[in-house]
Order: structure tokens, then sequence, then C-alpha cells
């Protein structure tokens, strides 16, 4: 019977683009787009997603101006301003612009910021199909990308890494059709995405680093590259990425080295900083949260074996692969040490560093192909493959729908979900759009100021304040109203100091209270 299906049918192109993106649109409808992309900002790092989310609405408050970078939050010149630079916010300002013509719906972000993902997904089919020549294994390189967990449930989210992980394998499409080509247009076009990706998220550049890396190794040791190749043609687009990226994180730290309130720490948290205890606490979170729900462990044990396979077979590899393979996993491992106290919380941060599957995956089947040909043809395989497969879509699947309707989102259905739709409340109790809140409990930058598109304060910043003092001072910096979005802390003593402020009580929207700081 197994013999009797043939992969090799879907040999017009056409039909073959049109039944990946069939197999794409199947794989949405299962993780629930259609759902999830009509969602505020809730779940596993909610925190992170409203900070993203915010740069886009006060874009659209503030008639796109590109230079409005605000966060909703006061933290920055002495609690006067929410301006705060992190990212290269390209991407929220198309979202504004989106926002301007359909309306401001979080959904129009999560769908832009999927369509990116998934095209990087149609062209990391193509660049497999391109190497090797096979229209399931093309399939299958992408198909298995979007089983991690990780990526999946971020990749209609409102963080940049997805955005800029999707415009990476763009990138990488336009390095295999120069490979193929020769034509130099292609290693500009290369070179742009790289620089965009890299602007949008620096650990994007993790593979262009590596590829530009194998250029220079190729031509100081290989005779033949040298007669063959012009190194100088290469020398502008391998610049460029690096300039414009180096530049924007130059004026982003001199901006908010001026200013205070950055909510982007961009320097180094490396593990030989860590004492032994937090070392211990990170790596258990990364083992027992974070890791599986990267990939499923058959998945990185199969990319790790066909990686190390090619190295071990060097000769019969894609030897260029092999060795940005070799220099994507260096870097790769810089940035997990360098960085590693950040990952406690931030599984995101490495979402870039997926790329290595790839790498490790397409490397094995090269290696395969080039061996065994017929077990690289074998349907029998591709069966096992396709069972594989579905399996990983079940348990991506079930992981995400923890993600975002487990006990991350504990706070958000308890406490936050009635900040949703209190806007046109405040509006009618004759809270502007400006007026300065105070926002509690909460202990992240922005989560409930997003919520209820209000610019204010939360518990978070300010740290060596607290009580009374804390919230004088913020009526001192012009807040007007707070806004408690807990019941319970009424009847809570460590609260007691809250008391005189909420002499005034102006509105109740579902579970939250509002009051008037004005002549107390």
């Amino acid at each position: 019977m197994f013999k009797s299906i043939n992969f090799k049918n879907l040999s017009n192109i056409k039909i073959n683009n049109r039944f990946f993106l069939v197999i794409i649109l199947a794989l949405v409808l299962i993780y629930n787009f259609q759902e999830t992309c009509f969602l505020k900002p809730q779940g596993l790092h909610q925190w992170r997603q409203c900070v993203g989310a915010s740069y886009a609405m006060n874009y659209y408050n503030n008639d796109l101006d590109i230079t409005q970078l605000r966060i909703y939050n006061h933290l920055s010149d002495n609690a006067t301003s929410d301006f705060s630079i992190a990212d290269f916010p390209i991407l929220y300002y198309i979202v504004a612009v989106c926002y301007s013509i359909f309306g401001n719906s979080d959904s129009i972000f999560r769908i832009i910021n999927a369509l990116i993902m998934l095209s990087g997904l149609y062209f990391l089919m193509l660049s497999s199909y391109q190497l090797l020549k096979d229209r399931f294994w093309s399939f299958f390189i992408p198909v298995i990308l979007f089983t991690s967990p990780t990526l999946v449930y971020y990749s209609n989210g409102f963080l940049p890494d997805t955005t800029a992980f999707g415009i990476v394998f763009i990138a990488l499409y336009f390095v295999v059709k120069y490979i193929h080509s020769k034509k130099i247009s292609h290693i500009y076009w290369a070179s742009f995405l790289f620089t965009l990706a890299g602007l949008i998220k620096v650990t994007s550049l993790m593979s262009f680093l590596a590829i530009s890396g194998t250029l220079v190794l190729m031509y100081i040791f290989s005779t033949k590259i040298r007669k063959e190749f012009n190194i100088y043609k290469f020398i502008l687009p391998i610049l460029l990425p690096i300039f414009f990226v180096l530049l924007w994180n130059f004026i982003v730290y001199r901006i908010n080295s001026s200013i205070g309130g950055t909510i982007s720490d961009t320097n180094l948290r490396p593990i030989w900083d860590m004492d032994a205890l937090a070392v211990e606490e990170t790596w258990n979170r990364i083992q027992h949260r974070w890791l599986n729900s990267y990939f499923h462990i058959s998945v990185q044990l199969t990319a790790l074996a066909m990686f190390i396979s090619s190295l071990i077979f060097f000769k019969k590899s894609m030897r260029v692969l092999t060795i940005i393979t070799s220099l994507t996993l260096i870097g790769s491992l810089f940035f997990f040490f360098a960085f590693f106290r950040s990952l406690y919380a931030h599984d995101y941060d490495l979402i870039n560093i997926f790329v290595l599957i790839i790498f490790g995956l397409v490397s094995g089947l090269i290696l395969l192909k080039n061996y065994f040909p017929k077990v690289f043809r074998s349907n029998y395989l591709k069966i096992a493959a396709m069972i594989w497969v579905s399996f990983l879509v079940i348990e991506c699947n079930k992981n995400i729908n923890i993600k975002f309707h487990g006990y991350h989102n504990y706070s958000h259905k308890h406490f936050y979900h009635g900040l949703q739709d209190i806007e046109k409340t405040n509006r009618n109790l004759g809270i502007q759009q400006n007026d300065l809140v105070i926002s509690i409990p909460d202990p992240s930058i922005n989560i409930t100021l997003y919520l209820m598109n209000q610019p204010g304060f939360t518990d978070f910043g300010l740290f060596n304040k607290s009580g009374t003092e804390r919230i004088d001072y913020f009526i001192k910096k012009n807040a007007k109203y707070l806004i408690i979005n807990d019941t319970s802390i009424y009847s809570k003593s460590e609260y007691d100091y809250l008391q005189p402020y909420l002499v005034n009580k102006i509105g109740q929207h579902r579970n939250i209270g509002i009051f008037d700081l004005r002549n107390l």
C-alpha cells in the first residue's frame, strides 16, 4: 500500500505552493488562530506583549507622529514622561497606520505579525526545495519549525522576535538564490532584509554573522574560492547590516541614558556574574518550563544528530551549510551564556536561535540525500515523518493552549479582564485621554494602563517609594485618579495606607473601582 503513494506527484511548482499554503492554513486553524487573533494581550508574558502593543497604540493616539515612542507608564524624565525606546519601531508604526485605516483593534497587530512569520515559512519552503530538490522534504522543514510551541504562541502576538525571525527566512531565501544564480542583486536584497531584521531584533543577525564568517573563512583557506569569487563585492552588503544596527543601538543608548525609563536593558547578563543558586534556579526554569516548549525533545535530538553527522561526514555534506551551522552554534552558545540571567523569565529571547534547528535538519537531509538517496526518497521514511509531525502538532497545540488559557492567564481572567472595555466608562466619568492615573495592583510596566488606554503609573518602578509616600509622589506628578482592579485589597492590612485616597469614589466598572484623587 505504501509503495503506491508517490510524493513526486507535486511536480508543478504552482500546485506545490498552493498545497503548502493549504497545509499552513490547516495548522493555523488547528492552533486556533481564528480565536487567538482576536484576543487582547494576555497569557504568557502579557507584560512584554503589552509593551509592544502600547507603542502601536500610542502612535495611533498621537496622529502617527513617528517620534512618539510611548508606553503609557511615566517612567522617564523623573516620572514626567512615558517616552521610552526599545525596538526599532517600524513594525509598530505599520500597525498604527493600519489602525488609522481599519480601526484600533488588537487583531490587526496579531494578524500582521502572523502574516510576516507565515511568509517566512513560505520562503523557507522555497529555500528548502532549492537545496533538497524534493517536494516532500521542502514542506517538512517549515512545518516542523511551526511545531515549536514558543514560536507558534508568539507568532500572532505583539513581540518583535517572531517578526524578525520571519524576515530572516526571507533573507536566507535570497542567499540561497545567489548560490544558484550568482546574481549580486540577491545579496543586496538579503543584506537589506538582514538589516531590517537586525534593527527589529539584534539577535536575528546570528545567521547573517555566521554566513559572513563562513565567507571570510572560505576566502582565507580556499584557493578555489579566492579564484572564483571577488570578495570585495561582498564587503558593502556585509557592512550595511552591521553599521545600521550598531547606529540604531547607539541612538537608543544615548536617548535612554539621557531620559531614564529604559524598559529594555541591553547590558550583558552573563552566567559568570551569577551565584550558584541563581544559576541553578535559572537552569531549572529553562529545563522544566521552557526547553520542551522550544521544540519537542525528539526534534532537538534529531537536529543535533543530523548536525553531528554532517560534521563526521563533512566531505559528503553541504560544506558551506555545515560551516554556517557550526558558526551559528558558537554564536548561539555565547548568547545563551552571556544573557543567561534573562532566560529565567524570557523564553522568547531564544526564538531567533531556532534557526539552528533548521540548519541542522537541512544539513542532515542533504547528507542523507548524498549518502543514501534511496532512503532519502523512501515513501516509508516520508510516512514515518508525517506521523511524527502529526504527533508534534498535537503536542504543540496542547502547549499553546496552556500558554493562552492556563495558569499564565490567571491575573488577566480574575483582575484585568474588566479593564478591556473600561475606556468608555472612563470618558463618561470625565477622565480624559491624557489624564494620568495610578493603576494598582499591577507589578508590570503597563498591562493595566494599556488595557484601558490610559497613561499613568503602576507598581513598577520607583521601588524606593512605597505606601503613602508613593501615592503622594504620583499625585505631585499630576496623577488625578486611582484605579483599583482587585477588590480584595480593600480588606488587606498592607493596603490600609490607601484609605485616605478612597474618599471620592466616582465609578465602578465590573470589578474595577475608580477614585478621584483631586481635592483630597
